[in-house]
């Protein structure tokens, strides 16, 4: 899959904890940081995202990668470039059920 950029990798910083710098990413991704207040509570609403179910996911796919938040990070950009590329919607959840759906 492709590589992180280098703006992608400036993008963290490493005094967060990782369950928030995973979802921060992931909603960078998404272009969701950019939302104003108004906008999220729009999205959250009619989507039903919330931050701490992404949270909830993020912590899950941390275990899933021994608590490493890098290879977190690759596997997210992953799903991201699959989800990009194959022109469908997807959210950390998916992650988890492709994961789980492999070790069956």
């Amino acid at each position: 899959m492709a590589e992180i950029t280098i703006d992608e990798k400036r993008y963290f910083k490493k005094s967060k904890n990782p369950v928030l710098e995973l979802v921060d990413y992931y909603y960078h991704l998404r272009g969701w940081d950019k939302f104003d207040k108004l906008q999220w509570k729009k999205l959250s609403k009619d989507l039903k995202y919330s931050y701490s179910r992404n949270s909830k996911d993020a912590k899950e796919i941390l275990k899933f990668c021994n608590n490493d938040l890098s290879i977190a990070i690759k596997e997210v950009y992953n799903e991201y470039s699959r989800a990009k590329y194959g022109r469908f919607d997807w959210r950390l959840s998916t992650i988890i059920k492709r994961w789980t759906r492999e070790l069956k």
